[in-house]
């Protein structure tokens, strides 16, 4: 019989996600400024992990507006990111 490792920590391996391509566009924006910025290479994925982990732990402060935009877009419909600023998400992750 062959040897048998264990393999400890979440499994890793290639994922496939479709992601709207109005919050593609915004992720790349961000991802573009980040590199920038850091004068560092940021790979898309990095950067959605970012981005959700934000949502994840900020998501007890968003307001009633902040909640009408998510439902709005589990609804179908296209979210305004247009007032979200780039800039933002690069400034606090200095």
């Amino acid at each position: 019989m062959g040897k048998t490792s264990k393999k400890s920590g979440a499994r890793r391996g290639r994922r496939t996600i479709t992601i709207d391509p109005d919050l593609e566009k915004k992720l790349r924006d961000i991802q573009g400024q980040m590199i920038v910025a850091s004068n560092k290479n940021w790979s898309l994925s990095a950067i959605l992990n970012v981005v959700v982990l934000a949502g994840i732990v900020g998501s007890s402060s968003l307001g009633k507006d902040e909640w009408k935009v998510i439902k709005s877009f589990l609804k179908g419909n296209k979210p305004n990111l247009r007032r979200l600023a780039t800039s933002e998400y690069v400034e606090n992750l200095k």
